[in-house]
């Protein structure tokens, strides 16, 4: 099954490494996140994956832990569905987006 990664940053995407996806870097832009989507599809990705690396607003986090969410919330607050890969050392929380840094 071919899959699919967007990234909001440059650094995200350097962070893959040599990962051999086809991956759209969206600059921190839903709408442009949402066409790279569309894009991966339309050349063949059957999965997607949304990948950042980001700071968290929870106590229960620590730097380096991995979340896969439950559910997505966009900016407007539209929910999304997903279907996190499960494993006992990561988390299943919802995530919220924003266009905007939240420093608390």
């Amino acid at each position: 099954m071919k899959l699919g990664i967007v990234c909001g940053l440059a650094s995200e995407r350097a962070a893959l490494g040599d990962y051999p996806a086809p991956v759209f870097v969206a600059g921190a832009n839903a709408e442009r996140a949402y066409l790279g989507a569309k894009q991966l599809i339309d050349d063949g990705a059957a999965m997607l994956v949304s990948f950042g690396v980001s700071g968290a607003l929870s106590p229960d986090l620590s730097p380096g832990d991995i979340v896969l969410p439950y559910k997505v919330f966009s900016p407007t607050g539209k929910a999304y569905d997903a279907k996190p890969f499960s494993s006992s050392e990561t988390l299943s929380l919802p995530i919220i987006g924003s266009d905007i840094l939240v420093p608390t």
